[in-house]
């Protein structure tokens, strides 16, 4: 396995997991305040696995490109993170998924941790300053 894709892995089951352990505890319930960190840092390595994956893609295409690539994977992931909670709270455990507002704060978190990765990409010149890919 490519290392520099084992952190993002790793650094998504210990999230994974520790939403597990919260859930079943019900702390989130009592400490609404987790859930909106452990969203932003799960957009954070979604973008981060994202941005690995596709690293050559990222790095011919624009600024615009990348950020469309980075944020929009981050959104399709937290939008089956959240349809995954919907199924828990239909089938499984009801309660558990929240309110419309707190799955809009979730996928804006979502959001916020693919854009500091995206932001990222670009201090470290990753995506094309210009909008065409150069011919060799």
């Amino acid at each position: 396995m490519n290392t520099s894709i084992r952190y993002p892995i790793i650094g998504g089951i210990i999230l994974f997991a520790l939403f597990w352990i919260f859930a079943v505890f019900n702390t989130l319930s009592g400490f609404p305040i987790l859930d909106i960190p452990m969203h932003f840092i799960g957009g954070f390595f979604a973008a981060w696995f994202i941005r690995i994956l596709l690293k050559k893609d990222i790095e011919r295409t624009s600024w615009l490109g990348t950020l469309i690539i980075i944020v929009g994977g981050t959104a399709f992931i937290g939008i089956t993170w959240e349809f995954f909670e919907w199924t828990i709270d239909y089938a499984v455990w009801e309660g558990f998924m929240g309110t419309r507002d707190d799955t809009l704060l979730d996928f804006v978190m979502d959001i916020l941790g693919s854009i500091t990765v995206a932001i990222l990409v670009f201090k470290q010149g990753h995506a094309r300053e210009d909008s065409y890919v150069q011919s060799n």
